[in-house]
């Protein structure tokens, strides 16, 4: 171990060409213990020479330079992870995300890069799916009375960087969180690489999560799917295919494949996939509230200073967020905003069953 460290110290690592390096990568992956080889690596000080050689960024044309048959996407994260790249950053106790491997949007595919893990009190570090984590929504806001505490840490994180209040929430609540956070970060990098023009997976998320306040209040989970609100749903499979019978809707259901008969894009999926559908949700539920509610209404939108409020407050909240006109933290308006936003959600899930009702009426 100390003649490599030598090796690796003065600096002969620097006379490896990138591709002789990933041959040697290539053999101790397919050994039976390779994070021995890289555990090896990292003792001896030879990871950094080796991403002074080849960036993680520029890894995954390396790999597919070498070897076509492996992920390179997949293998280039892992190997990020294995040497202590990208960034973790730590909400608070053990509530961690990390991001790993990103590009930056300068060549084709560069939304392909990039992975984002959460660690929370419920499990280790996981490149959780969007899936995993609308499913353990569900479960937190159909079960907790005091739903706003969980919008309030998202919201102030997202708009003051302020996570002081996650360890506040239960084990799931703070499991939920940083999720949220793990795939938002991913989602808005995506979104980044093209300027915000393409890719606005990071409003999804966020629309979809407030939303699950109607949710939390519904006596039985509905909501749009085709065109129609509806509490049980078929099983949708690749390329508009359908499994099996009907079941009961859950929040799972704001995931789904492309209906796309082209079968170079049946098989894309995300909550994206649902705009038209959560965004009428979101329209109607605005509706029902400046109606019925409009000091409330009026509360949000007060903090609109880019987009035109009177429309889907939903829509109008993540676009006034994801911005380039946003500043970069609000400040002390963000608890402001934070408070306005949590009542209109705590009010949506009192008037739950009654925006339900009006729902099932409109069809689209």
């Amino acid at each position: 171990l100390a003649l490599m460290r030598q090796i690796a110290h003065e600096g002969e690592l620097a006379d490896l060409v990138p591709e002789r390096i990933w041959q040697e990568l290539a053999k101790a992956l397919r050994s039976r213990q390779p994070s021995a080889f890289l555990r090896s690596l990292h003792d001896a000080d030879a990871l950094s020479a080796m991403k002074s050689k080849i960036s993680f960024y520029d890894l995954p044309a390396a790999i597919a330079a070498v070897d076509t048959s492996v992920d390179r996407y997949g293998l280039s994260t892992y190997l990020g992870l294995a040497s202590a790249g990208g960034v973790a950053i730590r909400l608070s106790g053990s509530n961690v995300f990390y991001n790993v491997n990103y590009g930056t949007g300068s060549v084709p595919n560069d939304e392909m890069t990039g992975r984002s893990f959460s660690a929370t009190p419920l499990h280790n570090a996981d490149d959780i799916s969007d899936k995993s984590y609308l499913k353990s929504l569900e479960t937190y806001v159909r079960s907790t009375k005091n739903t706003g505490d969980l919008y309030r840490v998202i919201l102030q994180g997202l708009l003051n960087c302020d996570f002081s209040k996650v360890g506040s929430l239960s084990d799931l609540g703070q499991s939920v969180a940083t999720d949220f956070m793990a795939i938002y970060t991913a989602e808005q990098d995506r979104h980044l690489m093209s300027d915000l023009k393409s890719h606005p997976w990071d409003a999804a998320l966020l629309e979809v999560t407030l939303l699950s306040s109607l949710h939390a209040g519904q006596s039985k989970l509905a909501l749009y799917v085709s065109g129609e609100l509806r509490d049980v749903v078929p099983n949708q499979e690749r390329c508009g295919k359908v499994r099996g019978g009907l079941r009961d809707a859950s929040m799972i259901d704001y995931w789904q494949f492309s209906t796309s008969p082209d079968p170079k894009n049946c098989g894309r999926s995300g909550i994206n996939i649902t705009r038209t559908e959560f965004r009428a949700l979101g329209s109607v539920i605005s509706e029902f509230e400046r109606a019925q509610h409009p000091d409330v209404v009026g509360n949000v939108e007060r903090h609109f200073k880019i987009v035109k409020p009177g429309g889907n407050i939903f829509a109008e909240l993540s676009s006034e967020l994801i911005n380039k006109k946003a500043p970069r933290t609000y400040g002390r308006e963000s608890r402001l905003l934070a408070d306005d936003v949590v009542q209109f959600l705590e009010q949506v899930r009192a008037d739950a069953d009654a925006i339900t009702a009006v729902a099932k009426q409109r069809t689209f």
